[in-house]
């Protein structure tokens, strides 16, 4: 049995090559988007630290030089938390952008992938129906084989056997050059 080929298998590797490199687009974009948020998190988890911290520092005893450099480190993070805050957006549109191109190239590689699929299941039944075919011949030739040497053996006594025996029709037995079939009966060639 002949081996299936797909004939858009270079362009179904293309497709998948595509995909893979939208995956990793995706996952870097992803990534910057996680790296920032942490990072915005890290800043607001220490501003609440130093916060606290500064609550101690007032309530134990008042040394303005300790309360202005708190002060100025808690704002020096609410800068920075705002500038992460300013830079998120267009990373996640960013992201947003890369998974909409990935989940297209997987749309497309997908489509190719049935396609192959349903190419595979037509060809596996052509080649059925071929198979199924040729076993129907040999087949059919083994049962006319044990016939005619059944047929043989015995000795065909009428065309009818001899019709029976050959799958000829009554017709074709009659117009036949065969010895004993032209004689009988009425043919196209009798006057």
């Amino acid at each position: 049995m002949p081996k299936f080929r797909f004939k858009l298998e270079s362009v179904l590797g293309v497709k998948e090559a595509v995909e893979a490199q939208k995956q990793r687009a995706f996952a870097e974009a992803q990534r910057r988007v996680i790296e920032k948020e942490e990072a915005r998190q890290r800043c607001l988890e220490e501003v609440r630290r130093t916060i606290v911290a500064l609550r101690r520092i007032t309530e134990s005893h008042l040394d303005i030089k300790e309360v202005l450099s708190h002060q100025r480190y808690i704002n020096s993070l609410r800068v920075a938390t705002a500038r992460i805050d300013a830079e998120l957006p267009p990373l996640r549109a960013e992201m947003e952008k890369r998974r909409l191109e990935l989940v297209e190239a997987s749309k497309e590689r997908k489509a190719l992938e049935k396609l192959k699929v349903r190419q595979f299941e037509e060809w596996r039944k052509e080649q059925d129906r071929i198979e199924q075919k040729s076993l129907d011949e040999m087949g059919l030739n083994s049962f006319r084989a044990k016939r005619k040497q059944v047929a043989g053996a015995k000795g065909a006594e009428t065309v009818e056997d001899e019709v029976a025996i050959s799958g000829e029709t009554q017709e074709e037995a009659g117009r036949s050059d065969a010895p004993g079939k032209g004689d009988r009966g009425a043919g196209p060639d009798r006057d």
